[in-house]
């Protein structure tokens, strides 16, 4: 069969960004160059891969997604070959593909990296970020699409490791301005028929209402969102209050409303925070050095970007 590595690659880049002209701004080439790469596939496997949408873009072809699945790991094993290259030299160097969920990447990751390069100030580092929920994660984890992804140990395969780094317990967040706010610490009964602004995303979601279940109480549930941010700035501005584990070291919501942190009193299970990858996976020198400086920089005592 006459097909290139290159053409593979631009087939790739085109299921990635969703259309020819995101895949060709990627790659840094013409459109011209993505489309005739799909069209002389196409062509020589005799199989359309994908349906084209006018001003929409692309999608997949059922026999197209199996193509993909076959492309990744070609690619994959190519991406081996350049680590296996790399490691031989044992340098640092990119990319280092990391996965974090969506409600810590933010406070977390800057933090992380930016001291993460100071140690390595003359690499090429290329950090891919992934920031999705516990589930996406651990699939991107299988598929490959990450190296290692910080998430919270919770429902863990057997097929995923897990390294714990921190643990975190419970708070209640409400809005400086809130009754609330001056407790030292808060019973969760007392918020029984509290408006509750839930975060709708896993894990945050079946950990909180675990907790209220623990006590036998049925929550008051006002608002829900997915977004960690709009959560934090409808509590700040009196809507209701939440629960958070990892709290921001600014405690105010996007708007610049005050926000406060109550300590959850009671024997409650605390999130541990930590490192899960494939067991025995092939890793290149980067993403070793970069999970040793995880575990050597998120702890007890001291989180990036976080209170403790």
């Amino acid at each position: 069969m006459r097909f290139t590595f290159r053409q593979i690659e631009y087939f790739a880049a085109v299921v990635n960004s969703g259309s020819v002209a995101a895949a060709a701004s990627h790659l840094r080439v013409s459109p011209s160059s993505i489309s005739a790469a799909i069209t002389n596939l196409e062509e020589e496997f005799r199989v359309l891969f994908f349906v084209r949408h006018h001003a929409r873009g692309l999608s997949l072809t059922k026999e197209g997604k199996r193509f993909m699945l076959e492309a990744r790991t070609i690619l994959k094993q190519v991406n081996n070959l350049n680590i296996v290259a790399s490691g031989l030299s044992e340098e640092v160097i990119g990319p280092i593909d990391v996965g974090c969920l969506t409600n810590i990447a933010p406070i977390i990751m800057p933090e992380l990296c930016t001291d993460f390069l100071k140690i390595y100030p003359n690499t090429q580092l290329q950090f891919s970020f992934k920031y999705a929920s516990h589930t996406k994660l651990i699939n991107s984890l299988r598929y490959g699409e990450i190296g290692l992804a910080l998430t919270y140990d919770l429902e863990m395969p057997d097929d995923i490791s897990f390294t714990p780094l921190v643990e975190f317990p419970p708070y209640v967040l409400v809005s400086e301005e809130n009754r609330l706010a001056t407790k030292k610490k808060i019973k969760l009964s007392e918020l029984e028929k509290e408006p509750f602004i839930q975060l709708d995303r896993s894990p945050a979601r079946e950990y909180d209402l675990s907790l209220f279940l623990q006590q036998g109480i049925r929550p008051y549930i006002a608002y829900k969102s997915s977004q960690s941010m709009l959560v934090r700035t409808m509590v700040a501005n009196d809507f209701g209050f939440s629960i958070i584990n990892i709290r921001p070291k600014v405690e105010c919501a996007l708007d610049g409303s005050k926000l406060a942190t109550i300590p959850l009193e009671g024997n409650y299970n605390h999130l541990t925070l930590g490192i899960a990858m494939v067991k025995h996976p092939f890793l290149s020198t980067s993403v070793k050095v970069f999970k040793d400086f995880c575990c050597d920089n998120i702890r007890k005592n001291s989180v990036p970007g976080a209170l403790v």
